[in-house]
């Protein structure tokens, strides 16, 4: 990369490439070994110096050792010879070990590598006797510094003349013009090492300096909705500067300038991303969510970034640059709609961005933390739905996108509010009678024209619809763009919108959008049919149309069989089905209730959603007139706990320190899902299998041992907290890998289902929804996470509390003549990795609503995510102490415990 001279003034940066300074080396290596920003086929020549490298902290780890350091420090050039001819080699190797190991070296190597930029690596030496380690301390520390300043730039004077300076005011002497030059010529080079580092869901991030951002394999792309005032780019972020969630992704940015010559720019800006940040609350799986946001001053933008889409809907309907290979990899293996021309992937996927626009009109559904109130209602609209911004991942889940148009207000419950908005693009554009009229009083026709209700949206998801329909039955791409051709040719604007303006001045659906709506109706597709009908009520032209998105969907909907699939998400997996290690409606299963106190016995199907990391848990039994009640509920994973009720009855599971044989009920519940339900197993293993099925967390074979006592004392923390228990047991888990998971529990194919003529079936707080369905998968790998779970059973203080054994951060110690093992940390600034979960109704808060005896019990997180968060963030212990049962239980167990450490 070219140097950029600096515009007046004395020029380190040159005068060091006259002199030959190792300045230029240094500079030029950092280079090379930096990650470059931008793709090979997105290089900008006219790149700024610096902008076009990701120098990371690693990078000048591996670059500055000990012995390059003493080179640059030794440079032979001119200036470089004069500062060390009198300094003792041993004094610069000490300052190269300082910089290269010391305990300052980050800062430190970050300085080095800004003074080689700017060609001042000759005042290394002098910057680091005077106690400056950063830029920020450089820069200010040589203010009013006689010393220093003579230090540094006494050799300088002859190369410098009274015409170099371009200060105001102008200085007199050269050693004073010289420092300025260096201080400023420094400072502007040091936003290449601010490297900032980013954090998933952080969206209200400000830069008041300029930073060097760490965006890599960057590309800029061409949107629908490019202007000069904004920008596309994918791009991915070196993972030194993210937090596990971005590693690796792809990514989108959209980057508006924040102009100063426009004042309501940044309030556009704004209200963008507060609507985004709004959104993120109804957390729909057809949304596409902003992952982070962040304002820059300098230039001044702001930038929105989400996970990159490969495909929109207009590519998919036009085949622009789509390789239909893509896709074939996720061919859909249940019906929706059997028989139908609709049961199509792209008409399926539309139907999850339908049910998105419902969460948008009506928000105040899907976000608990809005209070309901008799008479206020909150409700939005998107303003532009178009095929362009309906994003689609590779798995072909469609999500809504481009909320800059979008708009939500409150108004009176069970009316319908003008909504003052920029309309979007005209092709999916209602007819002007849609728009509301002006109230009374003067409002401008200006105004007017801005005044649109939810109908909008109703609108323009019906072009959406109809397109979809010409694109699955009429022939693909060749007859979309057939279809687009003739709107356009009908319209005397040469607009490829759905209605135009009759000879009489009426506004009317377009000849060609009613005639293929016609002809759809002749295929004799029952379903088709009621898609058609639905479709032209929302094609209302005389008329603004009342049905909501909502309705639409239930519409669009209706058409599923009854049986347990009809519960299943388009691609969900089957977990414990056909051909695994347990499938679990052989198993010995009872679930009683609050009102059904002797169990009853049933079969259970669980059905998992990695793509929203969602469960589903289907519970089967024979109803009293002889049909099947189908009974199925679903939860996040990262919102539900499993609850080992039978786990903390220590007195159930062993006779003394020896484990029970089969025949014990062993219950469990769930915090959310299917509540007030408990279920009862007799075999241990079963249990256990349902648990790792649900939450990924397996026990070691043999690994339950009871304990006499055992005690764990918190770290870090300034009211130290101990949790001591004479009545409990732990055990050995492991976490299941991704590939152990499915080798133990993904069924290969759905079963076969025969179910009575006129099965009951009870309400499900599930919806469907494309997801990613998992590949099989090979040889197993070894189990990463293991961990220690210690169950305290104290009935007034029953505890969960499970200890990570992956860290090096602890040793342990078995006592050869007791019955007792000890864990303790290496040091005091370490801590043993550790999640304590107790049970709710320690909360007083919580104690004042409870009224389930449940709610003693504490849970495991059904989410792997919350349960390692949980683990990594908590304070931890200082140490563990357990006795056993015996001195045989310790023996046993530190064998095991030492097959663990030998892998």
């Amino acid at each position: 990369m070219t140097h950029q001279p600096n515009i007046g003034g004395f020029d380190f940066y040159t005068d060091a490439g006259r002199r030959k300074c190792y300045s230029q080396l240094v500079k030029n290596a950092l280079e090379r070994h930096g990650h470059k920003k931008e793709s090979e086929e997105d290089q900008n020549e006219t790149q700024e110096e610096g902008n076009d490298y990701v120098i990371s902290e690693s990078v000048l780890g591996q670059y500055f050792t000990k012995g390059k350091i003493r080179g640059i420090l030794r440079c032979p050039c001119g200036i470089c010879k004069d500062m060390w001819r009198s300094i003792p080699p041993e004094n610069d190797a000490a300052l190269a070990d300082k910089i290269a190991n010391g305990k300052d070296r980050i800062e430190l190597q970050k300085l080095l590598a800004t003074l080689s930029f700017m060609g001042g690596t000759f005042a290394m030496r002098g910057l680091d006797k005077h106690v400056c380690y950063t830029v920020d301390e450089a820069v200010e520390g040589m203010r009013d510094r006689d010393d220093l300043r003579r230090l540094l730039f006494d050799l300088f004077k002859e190369r410098w003349t009274s015409e170099l300076c371009c200060h105001n005011p102008r200085h007199n002497d050269a050693l004073h013009c010289l420092e300025q030059c260096f201080r400023e010529q420094l400072r502007s080079k040091a936003w290449i090492l601010r490297i900032p580092t980013f954090q998933a869901n952080n969206l209200t991030r400000q830069f008041r300096e300029r930073q060097n951002m760490p965006f890599i394999n960057q590309k800029r792309i061409g949107c629908s909705g490019a202007r000069n005032d904004r920008a596309f780019f994918k791009f991915q972020i070196h993972p030194e500067y993210c937090d596990e969630k971005l590693q690796a992704l792809h990514l989108f940015r959209k980057q508006l300038s924040i102009s100063n010559g426009h004042s309501d720019t940044r309030e556009r800006v704004r209200d963008e991303s507060n609507i985004l940040i709004f959104l993120k609350e109804i957390h729909h799986p057809n949304i596409a969510e902003v992952l982070f946001a962040y304002e820059e001053e300098t230039p001044p933008r702001f930038s929105l970034v989400f996970k990159y889409y490969p495909y929109d809907l207009q590519k998919i309907l036009s085949q622009a640059d789509v390789d239909q290979a893509d896709f074939s990899m996720n061919e859909d293996t249940a019906e929706q709609f059997p028989g139908s021309l609709l049961d199509h992937w792209v008409w399926k996927g539309f139907l999850g961005v339908l049910d998105a626009v419902a969460a948008v009109h009506e928000p105040q559904n899907y976000i608990k933390s809005i209070p309901p109130t008799s008479s206020i209602e909150l409700v939005g609209g998107h303003f532009d739905i178009k095929p362009a911004n309906i994003v689609i991942d590779e798995n072909r889940v469609f999500y809504l996108t481009d909320f800059g148009q979008a708009y939500f207000k409150n108004v009176r419950r069970g009316e319908e509010s003008n909504l003052t908005i920029t309309p979007g693009t005209p092709n999916y554009r209602p007819p002007p009678h849609y728009k509301r009229q002006a109230e009374a009083g003067g409002t401008s026709d200006k105004v007017a024209k801005k005044k649109w209700t939810r109908a909008y949206d109703i609108w323009s998801l019906a072009c959406v619809a109809a397109e979809i329909l010409d694109f699955i039955i009429a022939g693909g791409p060749t007859a979309w763009r057939k279809f687009y051709e003739d709107r356009q040719k009908d319209d005397e604007d040469s607009f490829a919108r759905f209605w135009k303006r009759d000879t009489n001045g009426t506004e009317v659906l377009k000849e060609c959008v009613q005639n293929r709506l016609n002809s759809y109706k002749l295929r004799g597709d029952e379903y088709l049919n009621r898609v058609v009908k639905q479709i032209e009520e929302m094609f209302k032209t005389n008329e603004t149309p009342s049905a909501t998105a909502k309705a639409c969907l239930q519409a669009f909907s209706a058409s599923v069989e009854v049986n347990r699939l009809m519960f299943k998400g388009e691609q969900d997996d089957l977990v414990g089905g056909e051909g695994t290690h347990k499938t679990f409606e052989k198993m010995r299963t009872e679930f009683s209730t609050e009102r059904v106190l002797k169990p009853l016995r049933c079969s259970l199907f669980v059905w998992r959603n990695t793509q929203r990391d969602k469960i589903t848990l289907t519970v089967e039994f024979p109803g009293t007139d002889g049909g099947t009640i189908i009974m199925p509920n679903s939860t996040l994973r990262n919102r539900d706990d499993f609850i080992p009720v039978g786990l903390f009855d220590v007195d159930t599971l062993f006779d003394e320190n020896r484990l029970r044989a089969d025949g014990i009920s062993l219950q469990c519940a769930f915090r959310n899902m299917h509540d007030g339900v408990i279920f009862h197993f007799h075999k241990r293993s079963d249990f256990y299998h349902l648990q790792g099925a649900l939450t990924n967390q397996f026990p070691r074979e043999r690994s339950e041992f009871r304990f006499r006592s055992c005690s764990l004392e918190q770290a870090r923390s300034f009211t130290r907290r101990s949790w001591n228990s004479v009545s409990g047991h732990l055990q050995l888990w492991r976490q299941l890998t991704e590939e152990d998971y499915d080798n133990l529990y993904r069924s290969t194919s759905n079963p076969i289902i025969i179910l009575p003529d006129r099965p009951r079936v009870e309400e499900s707080s599930s919806s469907s929804s494309s997801v990613k369905k998992m590949k099989p998968t090979g040889k197993k790998k070894p189990i990463t996470f293991v961990r220690l779970a210690f169950f305290l059973c104290e009935p007034e203080s029953r505890t969960l509390i499970m200890v990570s054994l992956n860290e090096d951060v602890f040793h342990e110690k078995f006592d050869l003549d007791k019955p007792e093992m000890s864990i303790e940390r290496k040091s005091s600034e370490e801590k043993i990795f550790a999640a304590v979960f107790e049970h709710p109704i320690k909360d007083a808060k919580f104690k004042a609503t409870s009224s389930s005896w449940l709610d003693y019990y504490p849970g495991i997180p059904l989410s792997n995510t919350v349960l390692s968060q949980a683990v990594s963030d908590g304070k931890g212990f200082k140490s563990i102490k357990v006795q056993f049962w015996n001195m045989d239980d310790q023996r046993r167990f530190r064998e095991m415990y030492q097959k663990y450490q030998n892998g």
